[in-house]
Formats: C-alpha cells, structure tokens, sequence
C-alpha cells in the first residue's frame, strides 16, 4: 500500500508543472494533461473504494478502541467505530 500512495503523491505533485508546461493554445497537448489528470483522479477514487470495501471492515472488526483523532479527520469508513 505504501507504494501506491507514494505514486499518488509522486503524480498529484506533478500536476501543476505538466499543467503549467502547457503551451497556451497548445490545445492538443492540454487534451493530453487533462486526460491524465482524470485518470489518476479516477484511479484514485478506485483505490479509495477498495480501502472502503477490503481495507476498513477488516480493520474495524480488529479495533478495541475508537481510531485515533487524527483518522477523524479522514472521510468516514463504513464498519469503523464511532465514538
């Protein structure tokens, strides 16, 4: 899992120089960014939804106590304790 979210913050740390490196009316090259920039958004929402589906019930039904405040900060996780 720590090599999936180190490729997200690698990709979503690229965006803005790829964005910005985008010649203006070069509208073919901005198709091209763009149509990345929606793909990892895409895979992205994917990857979430495994968490929510495979990851969290698991961890949720080994919990013994409520997730640390700093989880609370995080989207809600379907099974996981609440207070």
């Amino acid at each position: 899992m720590l090599v999936v979210h180190e490729a997200f913050r690698r990709a979503y740390s690229r965006m803005p120089g790829l964005v910005l490196a985008v010649t203006p009316g070069d509208t073919a090259r901005a198709a091209v960014v763009a149509d990345h920039v929606q793909m990892i958004e895409e895979f992205l929402h994917l990857h979430h939804k495994g968490e929510d589906v495979l990851l969290w019930p698991k961890l949720a039904a080994r919990a013994t106590h409520d997730p640390l405040p700093a989880l609370e900060l995080s989207p809600p996780r379907p099974g996981w304790p609440t207070g």
